[in-house]
């Protein structure tokens, strides 16, 4: 990050750290795209989920993880009927086969990313389960290629845009229409594809 902070033109970082501030930035919401995936499934009728996730190294897991908890506020869910899991991927299949084993466990299944995503989808597929018919998922970010992809609700970033508003800004701050650090947050897509 020293680089950056004495580099002399203007650059713009794309899905960049939070702690670049003297560069102009273009990223995603993840707060309100998690937010708005979760509000979709409470929405048809889940009232227990449970958030699968990797470690919290990364502004967008933080973000993405205090979207889920918000949208279960908001909705005056009890968060003693959720479950969230902060883990290795190694571990997702294990919690895949607690979650579906518990009686009166979650409903619908939240992914902070793709990786995990692609574990819970493998799971599923190993024990049988129709997505959505046993189980809801939700995917922050595309599995391309998985053979449940088309059953899977899923946070899409549209990272052309992100490309298209990066070229954007970073024309402007080279022609002097804006003087930077900018920072700008898109908002991703929701693709619900299941209920």
């Amino acid at each position: 990050m020293s680089a950056i902070s004495r580099c002399s033109i203007p650059l713009v970082c794309i899905d960049a750290n939070p702690g670049i501030v003297s560069a102009s930035t273009v990223d995603t919401d993840g707060f309100a795209g998690m937010k708005t995936g979760v509000e979709y499934l409470i929405s048809t009728g889940h009232k227990k989920m449970a958030y699968i996730g990797p470690a919290l190294e990364y502004q967008c897991l933080v973000d993405r993880t205090r979207g889920f908890c918000q949208a279960v506020q908001d909705a005056g869910l009890s968060f003693a009927d959720q479950m969230t899991y902060i883990l290795p991927l190694e571990d997702v299949p294990a919690i895949v086969r607690q979650s579906v084993a518990a009686t009166n466990g979650p409903t619908a299944l939240i992914c902070a990313e793709e990786l995990t995503a692609c574990a819970v989808l493998d799971e599923a597929v190993k024990l049988g389960l129709r997505i959505p018919g046993d189980l809801s998922i939700l995917s922050y970010d595309d599995v391309p290629g998985h053979a449940l992809l088309e059953s899977t609700n899923v946070i899409r970033n549209d990272f052309f845009k992100m490309g298209e508003a990066a070229t954007d800004l970073l024309w402007k701050l080279i022609n002097g229409e804006c003087t930077g650090p900018v920072s700008l947050r898109l908002l991703p897509e929701l693709l619900t594809r299941t209920a």
